[in-house]
């Protein structure tokens, strides 16, 4: 183990909302659900909280919303809990931003208990990444990206999630390993479906409690080839929160924490003029937050007993796999076969079910997974020895990695 740098940072309470397909209940509503639910479980008391911060990023605003429609912002939860918290913030990005402010708020000592939040909102249309074109002929989108001019010249093409951050890459990798077949990756989507089903808080679970078959997946309709919708996380509406604390603290509270080994969030790149590198890009960024991660935590890919793996889009775990080193360069479609990322496999992945077996929440789940194995919390999803957990966040600038383990540093 590393000598060089120590976190001294937990997780130490997890809530989550109820989930709907779509708007049945306000998104202020769950976000107070879920950060109330945090604070039992960790046995605090509001006057406790002197920390809060989330991503209020909504994908599907137009960007007219009020604050606790279709976007939650700390200063509504502050308002809406009543706590006097002696620092916040809106991070942008993905919950691994948010998530990496408050641990390094805790252990800066900017706060003592930091309530980390985030909630995602469906407007229930049942469309994906929309776009619309208005009577004026400008092209309309639903999402944060609507807000970049440079869609303008993307989103009528369809260049455009998931054109061109999954398909357009898959197809690449196809191109260059010779591997990566629908038929290879049907193994990560089914067992996704599979783990979420046995997560009491997946939108599955909940709705629609059935397996997902080999033939239900190769005979599914194709969104942007070789994605199809069971590659593509289902939007939902719904809120999850942690506690984040000192490690110190997180012995005295009411549940075994998980304590941060190692963090390391993505950095801006150069993004290539034309779409050739698509493939390339994405695996700079995972190898670059992968070697950054390692060395923070002072362990190696080798040395984790089970990964939570960002997936919202299928093709994003076999980057993150093979950014991270879990696998090595092409290999990530072989591995994934014959149960080796079951929760009794050689390296199981996404236990709960991550965004495609449990519902786009954005990273909660794999956050929420890696949390509750290593502290033995996980009840019938319990991985076997699950002591060291990778968790890995986001794609691009907006990623972030973890290290969460049994044992303090």
């Amino acid at each position: 183990m590393s000598m060089t740098k120590r976190h001294s940072a937990a997780f130490a309470g997890f809530g989550q909302s109820r989930v709907f397909r779509g708007p049945e209940a306000p998104l202020g509503d769950l976000a107070v659900e879920a950060s109330l639910a945090a604070i039992k479980d960790a046995g605090l008391d509001l006057s406790q909280i002197d920390g809060v911060v989330c991503t209020p990023d909504a994908p599907f605003s137009r960007g007219d919303s009020a604050d606790g429609a279709e976007f939650v912002s700390a200063s509504y939860m502050v308002k809406a809990l009543g706590v006097d918290p002696r620092w916040t913030a809106d991070v942008p990005g993905t919950i691994a931003n948010s998530t990496l402010a408050a641990i390094r708020a805790v252990e800066s000592g900017a706060c003592n208990y930091a309530l980390l939040f985030r909630a995602l909102h469906n407007p229930g249309s049942g469309t994906y990444g929309h776009t619309e074109e208005t009577k004026s002929g400008e092209i309309q989108m639903s999402g944060t990206d609507a807000h970049f001019a440079v869609e303008q010249f993307r989103a009528s093409y369809g260049l455009y999630p998931p054109a061109d951050g999954a398909a357009l890459p898959w197809s690449q990798y196809q191109a260059k390993y010779n591997s990566g077949s629908r038929e290879q990756m049907a193994a990560l989507v089914m067992q996704a479906r599979k783990n979420g089903l046995a997560y009491e808080g997946s939108y599955w679970a909940q709705y629609k409690p059935v397996d997902l078959t080999i033939g239900d997946y190769l005979g599914a309709r194709m969104v942007s080839r070789p994605v199809c919708i069971f590659d593509c996380d289902i939007p939902v509406q719904g809120a999850g929160a942690f506690i984040i604390t000192t490690a110190e603290r997180a012995r005295d509270l009411a549940q075994p924490p998980a304590y941060v080994h190692g963090i390391a969030d993505g950095v801006p790149a150069r993004r290539s003029v034309t779409v050739d590198e698509a493939l390339e890009e994405q695996l700079a960024h995972n190898r670059d937050i992968g070697r950054r991660l390692w060395a923070d935590a002072g362990c190696g890919p080798g040395d984790v007993s089970i990964a939570n793996l960002y997936d919202g889009f299928s093709i994003m775990t076999i980057f993150w796999m093979e950014g991270l080193g879990l696998c090595g360069e092409g290999e990530a479609f072989d591995f994934i076969q014959a149960g080796r990322i079951s929760p009794t496999g050689q390296l199981p992945i996404n236990p709960s079910g991550g965004n495609l077996g449990s519902g786009r929440l954005h990273g909660i789940n794999h956050l929420m997974d890696g949390m509750l194995q290593v502290a033995g919390r996980s009840g019938k999803r319990q991985v076997k020895g699950a002591d060291l957990a990778v968790v890995a966040v986001g794609m691009g600038w907006a990623a972030g990695a973890f290290v969460l383990g049994k044992d303090p540093l």
